[in-house]
């Protein structure tokens, strides 16, 4: 056991870039009389005092690439039912200033780190309370250490207390009884299948159509070819990450 000292990382803001599209988009305020080959299909939207999007159904975005959304000063996201959040590689959250405030008002609050380690720091105190039962469970090891070097580890079936310094027991009285044991309750996670199956469908009536050529590219993987059967679909595509699809179906040529 030792002390090391950890570096912080540096940050440093950088500069948008949509702000100069955006920019170059909102001088233009009407088509050029001589035409020309023109720029970029964009569509761009700009007002000085403020825009706004509304509608009582529902409202759809996305993007091909990314979707970036900036604020200068405050960004609110409010759901009256539920918020889901995922991402296919990674989750960051950072605030330089105030903390960060995470609280379930009913229900359980879960974290898992599924097939991976977790690492909780504090530069002061880290503390933890309950209401009712505190359980800590491992599968193999449980060590409590201070900086002092006095220790307590319970692995397997054994206890150890361990330290440079005296042990001082204060109670009104002990039991020393036989041998016993607990039992412990661990979660398992599973490696679930990322792979899709292609499927075509007629626009017409939602009949799946046999015979087709596919062709599907992926990022970082090899591409898949075959035909689409009885039921529409192509080769099953195997994957154990997210990935980029591009599917093509078209009619074979004879």
């Amino acid at each position: 056991w030792e002390n090391s000292e950890m570096p912080l990382p540096a940050f440093r803001l950088k500069r948008c870039p949509l702000a100069s599209c955006m920019c170059c988009c909102a001088t233009v305020s009407r088509f050029t009389p001589a035409g020309g080959a023109g720029g970029k299909p964009t569509v761009s939207v700009t007002a000085p005092a403020g825009i706004a999007f509304s509608t009582p159904k529902t409202m759809v975005s996305y993007a091909g690439v990314n979707l970036d959304t900036v604020a200068q000063q405050h960004m609110q996201l409010a759901s009256g039912q539920r918020f889901n959040l995922n991402a296919g590689k990674g989750i960051s959250l950072f605030s330089h200033a105030d903390g960060i405030t995470q609280i379930a008002h009913q229900g359980r609050f879960l974290m898992q780190s599924q097939h991976g380690g977790m690492q909780v720091d504090a530069a002061q105190d880290l503390k933890a309370t309950a209401g009712g039962r505190m359980v800590f469970m491992a599968q193999e090891e449980v060590t409590f250490i201070v900086s002092g070097g006095a220790y307590l580890t319970l692995k397997g079936g054994d206890v150890e207390i361990g330290g440079p310094g005296a042990i001082t027991i204060r109670t009104a009285g002990h039991h020393w009884d036989g041998p016993a044991s607990g039992k412990t309750e661990l979660p398992t996670f599973g490696n679930h299948d990322f792979g899709r199956i292609p499927r075509l469908l007629r626009a017409s009536d939602g009949k799946p159509v046999e015979g087709m050529q596919l062709e599907v590219t992926r990022s970082g993987d090899a591409p898949v070819s075959g035909k689409s059967n009885g039921a529409g679909e192509g080769e099953p595509i195997t994957a154990d990450h997210l990935q980029r699809l591009t599917a093509r179906f078209f009619k074979p040529l004879k």
